[in-house]
């Protein structure tokens, strides 16, 4: 999950100086920034490709979260899954794979010990897991 957060602040800090080249060199208006924000998009593609590549490592190799074995809560992929969503990812689309697979664990057939751990680690009160397991 380093390997993520380094690789989202290597594209952020390349999209931003890329974006600041491009704002240098054109007039101060909304179209520019729209211009300036697809130049930078363009020239970290490659970034955003590598960074793509490491969630796909994440998620499918590493994590293992199979949809079918977090719906049967199978208890490693249950484990492996709560441990990713206790962990804080400083990276675009962290949030979204997030709320992806509590939609997929709120229809998850768990044990009582599983809907205790997802409890704690949800923080019960302020998370949106909580209307699920409850």
């Amino acid at each position: 999950m380093e390997a993520i957060c380094r690789a989202q602040q290597l594209r952020r800090d390349e999209w931003n100086r890329i974006r600041e080249g491009a704002l240098s060199k054109l007039p101060n208006t909304l179209q520019a920034n729209y211009e300036a924000n697809g130049v930078a998009y363009a020239g970290t593609r490659d970034k955003a490709e590598s960074l793509n590549r490491l969630f796909q490592t994440l998620f499918e190799d590493t994590l293992q979260l199979n949809k079918d074995n977090i719906r049967k809560g199978d208890p490693a992929t249950i484990e492996r899954l709560l441990a990713f969503l206790h962990t804080d990812i400083p990276a675009f689309q962290c949030g979204y794979a997030k709320e992806y697979y509590l939609c997929i664990l709120k229809k998850a057939d768990l044990t009582k010990t599983q809907l205790s751990l997802c409890r704690i680690l949800t923080d019960c009160k302020s998370h949106a897991l909580l209307g699920a397991l409850t």
